[in-house]
């Protein structure tokens, strides 16, 4: 007898035994209990979760001749024939090469002509999506007005390039990715049937790499057996498939955690020199870095179908970046992405990266910046003092006033009849005394001149102007803070919250203005 591979030899064969799709099967158990089965359905999803699998044991309960309600014999003729392929009462047609009118055309023709030994003559069409703009014509009016014997079955990976005057006429059923749980547990399932044994590992590294697809698991798996035997070890199955061993990653992953450049640049250039492919590593070290971040808020070890040790490893690592750093760590990578797929030497780029990677940890991050702006903000509302916004004189020497009938009130009147507009904005500022080359004002309503320069400038001008000499302007208000005006050669004391924003950025005040 030929062998049969481990995908086709253990299909389901009835809806209890596909994977991860309740919510389909049950719909359409329900659906044939009461006899409500439409015309037409569409199933979508990704490679390999049962799409036509489904269509399949549809049709098989549709035409049993057992009539055992939602659960198809799989004994009777007609299950037997749809089972193997021979049926003429259900027909498979293979959208991609079956695309054009002509074949649509015929299809027309034979749904005309009653089933030979079923209730019902079935279609399933897969990859319905490559039908061309006329064959989705030509079916259209079949779907509007289908005979009563007549069932379609649609499956498709790329649904949104259905029409949706096809959709429309169309029960839809979403197929989702198979979680990597339920693939483990199948796959245990199928070696123990075969009399393989297998580390616990063997499972995991499959089902990572069939990314939700059980029919890539089921081929996978075959692979594995035909090099290992009765036997299936975890080292063999990363050599077998190329996958990455998860203890280089681990390695690399670790060293631009510590900032050990050239440790990192050592184990990505024997990854690369063991024939791992660039792009695919560029993938691998970016998932173990959401990995990370992920398990600083998910504390299930199931959510990332690891083993115990893999899993503390895990945490370790999460703990040991922080938030901050993988979340920067992940941004760097995914702008950095398309670089390393298309450029020329992408080794180039990744090295490159890999050596910024571990300087991040050198730099400040923008949130930890903000942090403490916030902090220092939060102190400054609870403190106390006044503060003062000095408007310096240019450097020349500057006199004091001497002439008595030269103060502030006979400065408002002068405003007054020269200057209205300035006048009314300054009318309602207290002076608290003009002395040492400098006028200081208590910032009131006329606050929002220290807002406008040019309206600053004016003001100074038209000081000169009434008392003979330049003149410093110092607007002062109960605020947050204390800046005291220095002279230029005296050594600045600052309040502790203006030293903080000055050490949180290493900077310096150069002038007061």
């Amino acid at each position: 007898m030929a062998y049969q591979v481990i995908a086709r030899k253990y299909r389901p064969q009835s809806f209890k035994e596909v994977v991860g799709q309740e919510h389909i099967t049950r719909t359409l158990e329900n659906a044939l209990r009461h006899n409500r089965i439409a015309h037409a359905y569409l199933f979508s999803g990704s490679r390999g979760v049962g799409k036509t699998s489904v269509a399949r044991i549809l049709a098989k309960a549709l035409n049993c001749n057992a009539e055992e309600g939602e659960i198809p014999c799989n004994r009777c003729t007609n299950c037997v024939e749809i089972t193997q392929g021979f049926s003429m009462d259900v027909v498979e047609i293979d959208g991609a090469s079956n695309r054009g009118i002509d074949e649509i055309r015929d299809l027309r023709e034979k749904v005309k002509y009653m089933p030979s030994s079923g209730r019902y003559k079935i279609y399933i069409i897969d990859e319905v999506h490559m039908l061309t703009k006329e064959a989705f014509n030509a079916l259209l009016k079949t779907l509007e007005e289908p005979p009563e014997h007549v069932k379609f079955f649609f499956a498709t990976t790329e649904p949104h390039k259905v029409p949706l005057t096809i959709l429309s006429r169309c029960q839809r059923f979403d197929f989702k990715r198979i979680p990597q749980d339920l693939i483990i547990r199948h796959l245990r399932m199928i070696t123990e049937r075969e009399g393989i044994r297998a580390e616990e590992g063997v499972f995991r590294l499959i089902a990572r790499e069939a990314e939700g697809s059980m029919r890539d698991a089921q081929s996978l798996l075959d692979q594995v057996i035909s090099f290992s035997g009765d036997m299936l070890r975890e080292s063999e199955v990363i050599d077998i498939l190329g996958l990455i061993d998860r203890k280089d990653l681990n390695s690399i992953c670790l060293s631009i955690l510590e900032g050990r450049t050239e440790d990192a640049l050592k184990s990505l250039s024997h990854m690369l020199n063991y024939g791992y492919e660039i792009h695919r590593l560029y993938q691998e070290i970016m998932n173990r870095f959401r990995e990370m971040l992920m398990a600083l808020f998910i504390q299930d070890r199931n959510f990332f179908n690891l083993d115990e040790k893999d899993y503390v490893e895990l945490r370790e690592q999460a703990e040991f970046g922080g938030e901050d750093k993988l979340r920067q760590i992940l941004n760097m990578m995914i702008l950095r992405e398309q670089e390393v797929r298309y450029c020329s030497h992408p080794r180039i780029v990744m090295e490159i990266l890999i050596v910024e990677l571990c300087k991040i940890g050198e730099l400040e991050s923008l949130d930890k910046i903000i942090k403490r702006i916030s902090e220092i903000e939060r102190k400054a509302l609870k403190g106390g003092g006044r503060e003062y916004v000095i408007y310096k004189r240019d450097d020349e020497v500057k006199g004091d006033i001497d002439q008595q009938d030269k103060d502030w009130e006979g400065f408002l009147n002068f405003l007054s009849s020269k200057y209205p507009p300035l006048y009314a904005m300054l009318k309602r500022v207290e002076c608290l005394g003009i002395e040492g080359g400098c006028v200081k004002l208590k910032a009131g309503q006329g606050t929002y001149l220290m807002e406008d320069k040019t309206r600053v400038l004016k003001f100074k001008e038209v000081l000169k102007e009434f008392f003979d000499t330049d003149l410093d302007i110092e607007f002062i208000k109960d605020g947050l803070f204390d800046i005291k005006r220095e002279d230029k050669n005296s050594t600045p004391n600052y309040p502790q919250i203006v030293k903080d924003v000055i050490g949180l950025f290493e900077g310096e005040i150069e002038e007061i203005i």
